[in-house]
């Protein structure tokens, strides 16, 4: 079973579809070698969310990308301490 959500150990902690979200996600900024992005889906609970996408026409996929939902419900990338570490460093424009 894939795990859409966050990974406890052996186990998956599920996350619901969330299109608002996937809506805002496939309007940000990403990696001009990685443009186009498409068919976002992300799934969110609480402040986190993550998300897959396909990039560059569907030569490259993003899968479970972390983002910081907010209060005021705007969405930002996690961004990892290092550029390219992880598959949310697409989203971390600077």
């Amino acid at each position: 079973m894939e795990c859409h959500g966050i990974d406890r150990g052996n186990r998956c902690v599920q996350f619901p579809p969330d299109q608002r979200v996937a809506r805002l996600v496939a309007a940000m900024p990403i990696l001009g070698q990685y443009r186009p992005l498409s068919d976002v889906q992300c799934y969110a609970k609480g402040t986190l969310a993550v998300c897959d996408g396909v990039l560059k026409h569907g030569h490259f996929g993003v899968s479970l990308a972390r983002f910081r939902v907010h209060p005021d419900g705007s969405v930002t990338p996690v961004c990892p301490s290092k550029r390219g570490q992880d598959t949310t460093s697409v989203f971390c424009v600077e």
